[in-house]
């Protein structure tokens, strides 16, 4: 998904307070801390789709955040082919010094780049497909006649890149109207999906042009990655299915030898009743999201996949639909990059957006940090190496008190963190304790928690979405 910003600049950027306990954490400066053991998961990225819009001291404030704090691997931005080449032969040269801006500065980071064309230029916009001689927009499908100008322009344009860029992709959710409109016309129901294969082999040629393998002219050096699909479709002129989609993209002649990988954008639809990652979409014939993504990497079983966009909003929004907690949305991101694992076909899974963009229902509300700047808890489980200790006596007499203390660190400074210290007998399930006053953290990340001993009870805290500490098992005599 994309959501369309005017601006330039980059913008400055509890849960559960009715649960047990909330232990307010502040701190002036968080303590390093090393990755901590947890189940293995698929390589991250953060897709900052406008990146080369934004002026330099904040594309490098943002990617210098990305590698250095949130330890991420890729990050992947969009490119218009219609800001970049305005005219057919003309590059813009205030936008593509954005653009190399961009790539200059992830490369100074090690992150691996993905950039993803999109939006048509008027020039080679099919014309007969606007609604009036004026309505023209970026994501009306390009013509046929300007199908050898877009090579030229993969052409020249990987080659201002050459042996820099990861990989491309060959346009974004090509399967959604937002991107190619329409995507179905009278008489011809698979219209976009046979564009975006015309598309598809142009792209192969320009990049292999302009980004040769070093040793191999037959290969290109850069990924040539098809599909950026979005997770759902139907049979009308906004959207078509993804496994459609793909399996038309199989069928073509020579078409599996365009592209070396197969990208897409596993979402659960906002109207899901069972919205996290493992769970089945509610007609897998329309969407493939994580727990059936199977279906689509049987499709190509030969080539790897980048699951390029991923997320969960906190506020409810027109493109994202329902909100979830910023605890709930932190637990979904950590689930999502475990599941994804299972897969080794999958070799990423990016999360879209670092900050929110607001502007009330029209925002995108994805991001690790709310717009103001404030780091929401799946900024610390995206990062990793959060940790949470509680220690306490192994042994106490009934009715005597007894002090659990433990210490919480992060890879940030100057938060606010709340914890939750649940219990359970030995059998049972944790619950929240509702009756332990809440504690002051001291600034070097440690706490201390007094209690009253009643029965045999193990406990332990919890960062909700980010961190869950080792259970201590207090026995209690009489």
């Amino acid at each position: 998904m994309v959501y369309r910003v005017t601006c330039r600049r980059w913008p400055a950027r509890v849960f559960l307070s009715i649960l047990t306990l909330l232990i307010l954490v502040a701190v002036a400066a968080g303590a390093a801390v090393t990755p901590s053991a947890s189940a293995a998961t698929v390589a991250r990225g953060l897709c900052e789709p406008y990146l080369p819009r934004m002026e330099e001291v904040d594309q490098e404030a943002l990617l210098r955040e990305l590698k250095e704090d949130l330890r991420a691997s890729y990050v992947r931005f969009m490119v218009s082919w219609r800001q970049a080449e305005p005219k057919e032969g003309e590059f813009d040269s205030t936008y593509m010094a954005g653009v190399a801006s961009a790539v200059d500065l992830a490369e100074s980071y090690d992150l691996k780049i993905i950039i993803t064309f999109h939006d048509v230029p008027k020039w080679a916009s099919q014309k007969n497909l606007w609604p009036t001689p004026d309505g023209y927009r970026g994501n009306f499908a390009m013509s046929l006649a300007s199908l050898p100008a877009f090579e030229s322009f993969c052409e020249y344009f990987s080659a201002q890149f050459r042996g820099r860029v990861f990989g491309y992709e060959c346009w974004n959710e090509p399967n959604q109207a937002l991107f190619i409109r329409p995507q179905s016309r009278p008489g011809d129901p698979s219209f976009a999906v046979k564009r975006y294969i015309k598309m598809l082999e142009r792209f192969s040629k320009g990049i292999t042009a302009g980004d040769p393998h070093p040793t191999d002219p037959k290969r290109a050096h850069a990924l040539r990655i098809a599909g950026a699909t979005g997770p759902n479709g139907n049979t009308g002129v906004t959207s078509s299915f993804p496994i459609r989609f793909a399996q038309a993209i199989k069928g073509a002649k020579g078409a599996t030898s365009w592209f070396d990988a197969y990208s897409h954008h596993p979402y659960s639809p906002s109207a899901s009743a069972k919205p996290w990652p493992e769970a089945p979409p509610r007609d897998p014939s329309r969407t493939v999201n994580l727990q059936n993504l199977k279906r689509l990497l049987n499709v190509f079983p030969k080539k790897p996949f980048y699951l390029t966009e991923y997320g969960y909003t906190t506020v409810s929004c027109n493109l994202f639909g329902q909100s979830f907690s910023q605890a709930t949305q932190a637990e979904y991101l950590r689930r999502a990059y475990v599941y994804a694992k299972r897969f080794p076909q999958v070799k990423m899974l990016m999360w879209y957006l670092l900050t929110d963009q607001a502007a009330g229902r029209a925002g995108v509300y994805t991001g690790l940090r709310e717009a103001n700047g404030a780091k929401k808890p799946a900024w610390f489980t995206f990062a990793q190496g959060s940790r949470l200790t509680v220690t306490g006596p192994n042994r106490i007499r009934k009715g005597k008190p007894f002090t659990l203390e433990g210490k919480v660190t992060w890879r940030a400074q100057g938060v606010k963190v709340s914890l939750v210290l649940q219990d359970r007998v030995r059998d049972g399930k944790w619950i929240e304790r509702k009756t332990v006053k809440a504690a002051t953290v001291k600034p070097d990340g440690s706490y201390t928690v007094q209690l009253r001993a009643g029965e045999s009870k193990y406990y332990r805290l919890v960062w909700p979405g980010v961190v869950t500490g080792k259970a201590h098992f207090v026995k209690v005599t009489r």
